[in-house]
């Protein structure tokens, strides 16, 4: 029975993300060929013991054959059932077990089965070395096993046992002649660094774009920890007042009765947001949905203020004549470092306290506090960067261009 649209598979995959055991890793996707999905991996394992899903493939197939083929110690193999009576280098199969090319309704109909047989065989001998290539299938039989017996090895070899399984090339990197034969994969250590951003939302007079960024930042593929409000007054003859459904949206708000200026959400952030990065966005910003694993991902490479809508000033005494604009506005495909910029600011929480220490900009109120950010974090040695906006990949963005400055 499928529950939710999730299958029994899918639910005893999200289960098997669970271990925290200190020999016990994960292979996950890569961020230079899947970042999306690498941190999706990050945010829901949490065991710090991460590696490449793609590790005996790719330009280490080479190597994964030969070290393969010289292995001599007893084996349970577990694959397709096409892997029945093959070889596999000099190991000493002890048994073979079988799975089907439905790996769905396999589990549905005889996971459970599969893994009491295992038990019953072998669930009580150690230092087996447990061969397993049977697709997501994989994942819960080794999570299944590992927990009623941590004293084998057991090992998702994925498609790199292909050749012997199925007698045949099946992927692209098994040719020399392929660019996938040649790859290199790379990713940062989970145990150095952190993926906790508070963000703050700014609210003046488009209170309409509210909702529409609060479901945009929690659909970030990388999640924040916290999400507040800033709700700057309005000196005039009306004021804006927020419903309690979208108060409650928040972690915590200030609302101002008078206007304060642009500077005072950046004042609010450097008292309440406590974790490592901090984002911050202007009231008609609204970002795709990997915005935040952009910035992220440029911040592990280049330590930096990161920006959606970004200023290159050619003259400086005629600004803003002249000036190139990137980010949303053109696009750009791959990052660039720029002098200032705005719409969404992402960078590590100290550099508020840098910038909120400027005794100038207490003589301005509604300009001054995007140059300031980059001018003091430059100080620092660390530079403002507009991250890729491909023309193509919109979730990238950090302003989706049809709702940027078009939400009044």
């Amino acid at each position: 029975m499928i529950r939710g649209g999730v299958t029994p598979l899918g639910e005893a995959l999200n289960d098997s993300l669970k271990i925290t055991s200190p020999n016990f890793y994960y292979g996950v996707s890569c961020p230079c060929c899947d970042s999306a999905a690498y941190y999706w991996y990050l945010q829901n394992i949490k065991n710090y013991n991460i590696t490449f899903a793609n590790i005996w493939l790719n330009s280490n197939f080479k190597a994964f054959q030969k070290n393969f083929a010289e292995l001599e110690r007893d084996a349970v193999l577990i694959t397709n059932w096409r892997g029945k009576g093959k070889k596999y280098g000099k190991l000493n199969i002890k048994k073979h077990y079988a799975v089907s090319d439905d790996c769905i309704k396999f589990w549905k109909e005889d996971g459970k089965n599969l893994i009491r047989q295992i038990i019953a065989d072998f669930g009580h001998e150690k230092n087996l070395l447990y061969v397993i290539s049977a697709g997501p299938l994989s994942c819960v039989i080794i999570a299944a096993l590992f927990k009623n017996n941590p004293d084998n090895c057991y090992i998702d070899f994925g498609s790199a046992t292909d050749l012997m399984t199925h007698e045949k090339i099946t992927r692209p990197y098994m040719v020399d002649s392929t660019a996938y034969a040649q790859q290199s994969c790379w990713m940062f250590d989970r145990k150095k660094i952190d993926l906790d951003i508070d963000v703050v939302l700014t609210c003046y007079k488009r209170p309409q774009v509210l909702e529409q960024q609060i479901t945009a930042i929690k659909n970030q593929t990388l999640k924040p920890r916290r999400i507040f409000l800033y709700q700057d007054g309005i000196d005039g003859y009306y004021k804006v007042e927020l419903n309690k459904k979208v108060l409650n949206a928040f972690d915590s708000y200030k609302i101002s009765p008078t206007n304060g200026g642009v500077w005072k959400r950046f004042e609010f952030a450097n008292k309440v947001a406590k974790s490592p990065y901090v984002c911050i966005f202007d009231d008609d910003t609204i970002p795709g949905e990997r915005w935040f694993e952009n910035c992220h991902m440029n911040m592990m490479q280049n330590r930096g203020v990161y920006v959606t809508n970004a200023c290159l000033i050619n003259d400086i005494p005629n600004y803003p004549k002249g000036s190139f604009w990137g980010g949303w506005h053109t696009g750009n495909e791959k990052t660039c470092a720029v002098d200032f910029g705005g719409h969404a600011w992402f960078f590590e929480r100290e550099y508020l306290n840098w910038m909120l220490e400027k005794p100038y900009r207490k003589k301005y109120k509604i300009v001054a506090e995007d140059m300031t950010i980059s001018f003091t974090a430059s100080e620092h040695g660390y530079g403002t960067y507009a991250p890729q906006h491909p023309k193509d990949i919109l979730s990238l963005w950090g302003s989706i261009p049809e709702s940027a400055g078009n939400t009044d």
